[in-house]
């Protein structure tokens, strides 16, 4: 195709195969000054509270743990 939307690692691997590139991010924050949401969660139907509770809880503790996790991730790249 003459275009697409690509998201991760798969932007860095075909990069070279397009002559224009946009990253949306940051297209986005210099467009409106907000950041971008890459992704949402979306349900058919009205979720339990103590589903809501629990997922935003593991959610914060995703986020206190951002760093920890981008430097396993780079350990591990830096090993292979």
């Amino acid at each position: 195709g003459e275009a697409a939307v690509m998201i991760g690692d798969r932007c860095f691997e075909y990069a070279r195969h397009f002559r224009y590139r946009l990253d949306l991010g940051l297209e986005w924050k210099k467009f409106t000054g907000l950041p971008f949401v890459f992704a949402c969660w979306v349900s058919t139907r009205e979720l339990p509270g103590q589903f809501k509770a629990l997922f935003n809880k593991a959610l914060g503790e995703g986020l206190d743990r951002r760093n920890e996790s981008v430097d396993l991730l780079a350990e591990g790249s830096a090993a292979t």
